[in-house]
């Protein structure tokens, strides 16, 4: 089967598209409630393996700029939302110790 490369490059960025928005109502939702414990750690894990295998693809595939993408906005979304998914967690228990 020969694909035309724009049609391939097409569905590359539909991905990197939908994939960097698809954290955006969790980290609103974070920001919301100030609590975490409904984020589930394993999704963020999951994504993060899926995201270093695709990062090992494209090494391969030689896409230097969904690579670029890749790590620099899916990966940091990602620990954005671990990191605050910690700190709301510490404040709530520190709030817990005070009462």
């Amino acid at each position: 089967m020969n694909i035309p490369n724009i049609a391939i490059d097409i569905v590359g960025y539909s991905y990197l598209l939908m994939s960097s928005i698809c954290r955006i109502p969790q980290i609103y939702k974070l920001h919301k409630t100030k609590k975490g414990e409904d984020i589930s750690y394993f999704m963020i894990i999951t994504q993060n393996v899926s995201y270093l295998l695709l990062i090992v693809y494209l090494v391969f595939i030689e896409s230097t700029i969904m690579m670029i993408v890749s790590i620099g906005f899916q990966v940091v979304q990602n620990i954005y939302i671990s990191f605050f998914i910690w700190w709301y967690s510490r404040q709530h228990s520190q709030e817990d110790s005070i009462v």
